[in-house]
């Protein structure tokens, strides 16, 4: 009378002698035992190192002989899970995400791959294979732009602080601005006191204070990104006007007040220097003579930033100003070849 065989039945020809192996196993350890016991005799100084391996071996030939007990076990649990063919993709993928894994012990030789080899025939054995695991890398944040510029080139770019207001997807604020686009950005505007001898925010929270920190920090912080960016603070606009400006720049002690306090304040929160946007001298109700006071404003507050580098020894505050294209308030306001120099 003849049995048939199935198909996919896992068969194996003699019982896997796993008493062997723990005899093996044993003999390695009283091996290493000796070993150590006569290294510890012939070079003492080394019997800590050599008993640190011992307990290290002995660790881990006591997972070989747990990974060992369980070895018939676990190929009765394949085999058995193997000859079931399994009904949807999604039983063959817990069928084979079941089984135990190669240990990892001296990979090649204690493997379960290497018993499995000596207790199996020569026949080919039924492979499920398992699903691909794609491991999905998370998307990265778009580094910021690194243009190259020259030293003779710079790209100056003016930040509104009433930007912070606008609604929806024009609301810009420091941290939307893009470290690496400007060689200069400069943050408009702070205000001149009432006095004109002093500087003030133009914006409620432009100045830190416990528990806010400030668009001043804010704006400023862009240089951690950007080590080579410059950072100024803006002075005036459109909506200033020129009264302030015409009081401040009455005479020369209205002046060096102006300078002496426009300084301690940029040191004090971090501005790498000062730009004045005066809206116009000589203009929208500014006195003719303001073209000249203009001149010497800037000609004054450059020695008073040379002098203050030299003095602290500190890196000079830089000095810019915004002066409109059009002929007639140039002609009116300003005396270029005195200013550009």
């Amino acid at each position: 009378m003849s049995l048939s065989r199935p198909t996919e039945m896992i068969v194996f020809v003699r019982a896997p002698p796993f008493i062997i192996f723990k005899l093996i196993i044993i003999i390695i350890i009283i091996i290493i035992i000796i070993i150590i016991i006569i290294a510890t005799l012939q070079a003492p100084t080394l019997s800590s190192l050599f008993i640190m391996i011992m307990i290290i071996n002995h660790h881990l030939y006591l997972k070989c002989f747990f990974h060992l007990s369980t070895l018939q076990e676990n190929i009765g649990t394949a085999a058995a899970s193997a000859s079931a063919k399994p009904r949807s993709k999604r039983q063959a993928y817990e069928n084979t995400a079941g089984a135990q894994a190669p240990y990892p012990f001296l990979p090649g030789l204690f493997s379960w791959s290497f018993f499995r080899g000596l207790d199996q025939t020569s026949t080919p054995q039924p492979v499920t294979s398992r699903p691909a695991v794609i491991h999905e890398t998370p998307p990265q944040r778009l580094a910021p732009s690194s243009p190259h510029y020259t030293a003779r080139k710079k790209m100056v770019c003016y930040f509104t602080s009433w930007a912070q207001y606008r609604q929806g997807e024009a609301r810009f604020l420091p941290e939307d601005l893009d470290p690496n686009l400007c060689t200069h950005v400069h943050y408009a505007f702070a205000q001149l006191s009432r006095s004109g001898t002093s500087l003030e925010p133009g914006q409620w929270n432009d100045e830190s204070r416990r528990g806010m920190l400030g668009m001043y920090e804010r704006v400023l912080h862009l240089k951690a990104l950007n080590p080579h960016l410059k950072v100024l603070l803006s002075v005036g606009g459109w909506g200033a006007g020129s009264e302030l400006f015409t009081v401040m720049a009455a005479n020369r002690n209205s002046r060096r007040r102006f300078i002496t306090n426009v300084v301690r304040y940029l040191r004090y929160w971090g501005f790498d220097g000062f730009d004045i946007d005066w809206e116009y001298p000589g203009s929208r109700g500014s006195p003719d003579g303001d073209k000249r006071r203009f001149t010497l404003l800037i000609q004054e507050m450059r020695r008073k930033f040379e002098a203050e580098s030299r003095t602290r020894r500190v890196r000079r505050l830089l000095l810019s100003v915004a002066v409109p294209a059009t002929s007639p308030y140039m002609e009116d306001g300003y005396e270029i070849s005195a200013v550009a120099r």
